[in-house]
């Protein structure tokens, strides 16, 4: 293919028969690649667990509208789950990171508004898997009765009664006395004494 035939002020370009306006010159692309493994200009930064639950806590405090309780002190409790959190998951104790995503799902709870309700029943639900896969039962009746009580604070109480009542079923025909679930940490513990 024969170059084509420009003018030579670089503004038109013969087709054979007309000179026509001459098409834009391609200005030549420069790329640059860089390695920056092999340059060993990498740096590779991890942050501290103390460092992830304060990120946690302010990203939560961020979505939270309202507290019941002071602010001090959701912080505090809140920190403090969350660590304890980050290490179980860390070392692998299950039994321990169900037991602090119910007990986050609580301070949630504690919240009382729309937001944090909804945060709490997350919580609850994380946990759910893990107390099946370990089989602690009661710990999974206990959570069951966190969640009823987001559905009541949602205005679903007509679930309560029969809710309990599932509970105390299941708690019965797995053998669980009912003062280890209706205790004073969760839901409801004053039904059964």
């Amino acid at each position: 293919m024969t170059d084509p035939v420009i003018s030579p002020d670089g503004k038109w370009m013969w087709t054979g028969s007309d000179w026509i306006p001459a098409p834009p010159a391609a200005e030549p692309v420069s790329v640059s690649m860089q390695d920056s493994v092999i340059a060993g200009d990498v740096n590779i930064t991890q942050n501290s667990a103390e460092d992830i639950a304060n990120a946690m806590v302010s990203a939560l405090e961020k979505i939270d509208l309202e507290s019941n309780l002071s602010s001090k002190e959701l912080d505090d409790t809140e920190r403090s789950l969350s660590l304890q959190l980050i290490v179980a998951r860390d070392d692998g104790n299950r039994k321990d990171e169900a037991f602090l995503l119910t007990e986050m799902g609580k301070v949630h709870l504690e919240r009382n508004n729309i937001i944090s309700l909804g945060n709490a029943e997350d919580c609850f639900y994380a946990a759910f898997p893990i107390y099946d896969e370990i089989g602690d039962i009661a710990g999974y009746l206990r959570n069951q009765l966190c969640v009823l009580e987001c559905k009541v604070r949602y205005g679903d109480g007509w679930m309560r009664d029969s809710g309990i009542k599932d509970v105390m079923t299941k708690a019965n025909e797995n053998g669980i006395p009912l003062n280890l679930i209706f205790n004073e940490s969760t839901p409801y513990h004053g039904i059964y004494r």
